[in-house]
């Protein structure tokens, strides 16, 4: 039987990191991920025109719903000096900032309207909102009352 010494030859440090080194590196890689993460998600126009479709398509479909549960029209005024939308009930929605909007039937400059009735169907309209990176339309069938998205306007 082999015999092992208490002379067994000692490891060098020289052939890598310490644990202090890999935790400090890791910690700059994500704070330098957060940083970019954070620049392109402020600098990301075409990402507030996407977000404020959705909660303008969000706010309409719910709109429609309203109307055919309880039974009774519903309206939703757009105002492009207020920059929001107003619901029936004071249910309002505003624009967020950089993003600017125009609606596709409007009856008067800068007003428009859009009325569900309690089967489902609408008076129709379309809403086009913009910025300078990004166009994006959300559009209300006036047969069906069907709201939906379009990430780039035709």
């Amino acid at each position: 039987m082999q015999r092992f010494d208490a002379q067994m030859p000692q490891m060098s440090r020289s052939g890598g990191f310490t644990l202090i080194e890999l935790l400090v590196a890791l910690m700059i890689l994500a704070l330098s991920m957060g940083v970019v993460a954070t620049t392109l998600m402020r600098g990301s126009t075409s990402f507030e025109v996407r977000a404020a479709s959705a909660d303008i398509a969000d706010f309409l479909r719910a709109a429609r719903l309203d109307a055919m549960s309880n039974g009774q029209r519903t309206v939703v005024d757009f105002d492009s000096e207020q920059r929001g939308f107003a619901r029936t009930g004071d249910i309002q929605l505003a624009l967020p900032h950089g993003v600017e909007a125009a609606f596709g039937s409007a009856s008067a400059a800068g007003k428009g309207r859009i009325v569900f009735f309690q089967n489902g169907t609408s008076t129709g309209g379309r809403i086009e909102l913009y910025n300078s990176a990004r166009r994006a339309c959300v559009n209300v069938d006036w047969l069906t009352g069907s709201v939906t998205r379009e990430e780039a306007c035709s």
